[in-house]
């Protein structure tokens, strides 16, 4: 089921909130869900997205960084 664009931009300061969490977890599931919907894709979200791939977590690296190609060649 294709996401609601709606409702993707709104649930985006959410998911960049989860990004900080001390849960690595949350922060891998927030990475993932940001590039699923391309709806969602602003300056906080790449700016988010952006920091996340320096996390701690390697598995958290990678979804932000492919999350964020998955954004870069997203339509607008």
């Amino acid at each position: 089921v294709a996401p609601n664009p709606k409702v993707a931009k709104e649930a985006a300061p959410m998911l960049i909130t989860a990004l900080k969490s001390p849960n690595a977890d949350m922060r891998l599931e927030a990475a993932e869900t940001l590039g699923a919907h391309p709806a969602a894709k602003s300056p906080e979200v790449i700016a988010a997205l952006t920091a996340a791939v320096k996390d701690s977590n390697d598995k958290v690296r990678a979804a932000a960084s492919a999350s964020l190609k998955k954004l870069q060649t997203a339509s607008p």
